[in-house]
């Protein structure tokens, strides 16, 4: 890969880039486009670029486009003021260039790049530093003219300042021969008077050393030739063009593309090169780190439909887009991590073509984190709409339940025992009865409750809560293993309500197992510090992906209603309201037969408060 091939990953650079339409206005534009304005993204688009800029911009803006079809294949450039957000002109070089489209329209590519600080510069040194017109106006190259004895009799400022010394000093006093390394006068002596280095009495540009007056060794490019009169060589004169910038320039690029290999390498999003066959070229350290593979070498030889895509069939939907459009924009998509794990990715994709044929160049950046976000920010959503539900339901039913009750009291005291209708009376009673359990379920989960905010120790909760189910049958053949981290931080909470969730957890997953399997408890620090994690996990038989969605919904329960004990449906809503209210967060993940983990992230008391 060249440096070209990833000069788009770094297109936030010092340039502003605008595209215009026909009609010279604006269709997109970069960054740094708006930054150099001022004028924001949506403002800028749409806006007239021509009536940015002054009367001698907008003449060359419409020579260029409506006047020079060469325009096309060349860019021009001119310094020119453009009008910022401010109001007031600032200077740019602006660069143009066209293209057609299919339909024979034009698109307008401009590059602006500020020179305000340019031209202050220049003009600080203009004032302090007048000598610097005469040598503008002067050869840069440094011209030498020698006898046919080599003495020098022509010596100009540009080679004065290539090679240090001044006219007077050399011209009639000094040898050219001097001014190289042993022999290399007389090798270019010789090459003048052969045909071979640019026909007979020149000599094309040829690589040399020059020896300046400090001594230092100078490269240049020679180009010279013999000076005729009547076929009678009279004298040699030389151009000498000063080489240290090219080479240093050179220098740069190498250190430049080093530099570029050293930001693809450590950029913190993914990017790849791939074919279209379906094969990678190369990718980024982040990449392989994202999607867990340890070789750069294992990860290229993977198929990229089958190994890397969850659903084969959206690589097939990513291809008839880019193949169509050039590039593929915020595509989202799940990935196969090497272990099989499906990863949540925003593609964006460029198609490149070139000798060697046609690929792509992406990016890739992970969005898991972002999509549980998102699911969290809906589900808060959903659970504060049927809050207000519920409280209203609750209220309804309290009513006519308390006639419920009522009555039925009475005719169980108006009837024996041993009198049918006794039986029936108790069923009454006991359906009113779990009613009433629901209606307060209900209760608890839409009403306000003061929490009592105190620091709390996540572990002394979690022992609390063991302690309390430990005597319980359910627990007698669980194996229960804990990693609680020693000393941990405390949490600003409420220590009754933090109970009261992780009870609900374990109990679930203990009924899950049907009390029989491990369950894991586990509490760590975030990486960044901030929050602190409890993962309760157990063996049970998972949580369908269908139904894993719907967990946290009041009412919602993958156990049998018929079965004694079955619950209300509420308590994992419950739960999820109380952790929100402690600004924190509970996520479930799982799968069928491989078990389900709970993950309660609570913030990390501030010291300072």
């Amino acid at each position: 890969m060249s440096i070209s091939d990833y000069e788009w990953i770094f297109q936030m650079g010092d340039n502003g880039i605008l595209l215009l339409d026909e009609a010279y206005r604006v269709k997109n534009a970069n960054r740094m486009a708006t930054e150099l304005t001022g004028y924001p993204y949506d403002d800028l688009i749409g806006i007239d670029f021509s009536a940015l800029l002054g009367v001698k911009g907008r003449d060359f803006l419409f020579e260029l486009c409506e006047g020079s079809p060469a325009l096309e294949s060349r860019r021009f450039c001119i310094e020119m003021e453009i009008v910022v957000s401010s109001g007031r002109p600032r200077p740019f070089e602006v660069c143009v260039s066209t293209a057609a489209t299919p339909d024979k329209k034009k698109n307008i590519a401009i590059f602006i790049r500020d020179l305000t600080e340019r031209i202050l510069m220049e003009r600080e040194i203009r004032r302090s530093n007048e000598f610097m017109t005469s040598l503008i106006e002067s050869s840069y190259d440094g011209i030498i003219a020698a006898d046919m004895t080599g003495t020098i009799i022509i010596f100009n400022k540009g080679a004065e300042n290539l090679l240090g010394y001044t006219a007077d000093e050399v011209i009639g006093k000094m040898n050219a021969s001097a001014l190289y390394p042993p022999g290399v006068a007389r090798d270019i002596m010789r090459k003048l008077r052969d045909d071979k280095y640019g026909g007979k009495g020149r000599l094309s540009a040829q690589r040399y050393v020059g020896i300046a007056r400090s001594g230092e060794q100078i490269p240049v490019m020679l180009s010279g030739s013999l000076i005729y009169q009547d076929d009678r060589e009279t004298a040699t004169v030389g151009f000498f063009y000063d080489l240290r910038d090219i080479l240093s320039a050179q220098q740069e690029i190498l250190e430049s593309e080093k530099n570029f290999h050293y930001l693809f390498e450590t950029v913190r999003h993914g990017v790849y090169f791939s074919t279209r066959e379906g094969r990678f070229i190369d990718c980024n350290q982040t990449l392989l780190d994202m999607l867990g593979y340890a070789s750069k070498e294992d990860f290229l030889s993977i198929d990229i439909p089958t190994q890397l895509y969850a659903d084969p069939g959206e690589r097939l939907k990513f291809q008839q887009i880019i193949e169509r459009d050039g590039f593929v924009k915020d595509y989202e998509v799940t990935f196969k991590r090497k272990s099989g794990r499906p990863i949540d990715v925003q593609l964006t994709a460029h198609l490149k073509k070139d000798r060697s044929g046609i690929w792509y160049q992406g990016l890739v950046i992970d969005v898991t984190e972002r999509r549980i976000r998102e699911q969290q920010m809906l589900q808060s959503a959903k659970m504060a709409s049927l809050g207000k539900l519920a409280a209203g339901v609750a209220h309804e039913i309290n009513n006519p339940l308390g006639g419920i009750f009522v009555y039925a009291n009475l005719l169980e005291e108006k009837t024996q025992k041993d009198d049918p209708l006794h039986a029936y009376i108790e069923k009454i009673l006991t359906a009113a009865s779990r009613t009433k359990e629901i209606v307060k379920g209900l209760l608890e989960f839409s009403r306000p409750t003061k929490l009592n905010f105190v620091s709390t120790s996540v572990n002394d909760a979690l022992e609390n809560v063991l302690a309390l189910l430990d005597q319980q049958g359910l627990f007698y053949h669980v194996q229960i293993t804990k990693d609680l981290i020693a000393s941990p931080p405390g949490v600003i909470a409420d220590p009754t309500q933090i109970e009261q969730v992780f009870m609900n957890i374990i109990m679930n997953a203990t009924e899950a197992m049907q009390g029989d399997g491990r369950l894991d408890i586990k509490t760590a620090v975030s990486a960044d510090g901030k929050l602190l994690d409890t993962i309760i996990s157990d063996t049970g038989p998972g949580i369908s992906q269908e139904d894993i969605g719907r967990i946290f919904e009041p009412f919602y329960t993958t156990k049998d209603p018929s079965s004694t004990g079955s619950g209300t449906g509420l308590g994992l809503a419950i739960s999820y309201g109380i952790i929100e209210k402690h600004n924190g967060t509970i996520t479930v993940a799982s799968r069928e037969g491989s078990g389900t983990t709970f993950t309660v992230r609570l913030p990390i008391e501030d010291e300072k408060q």
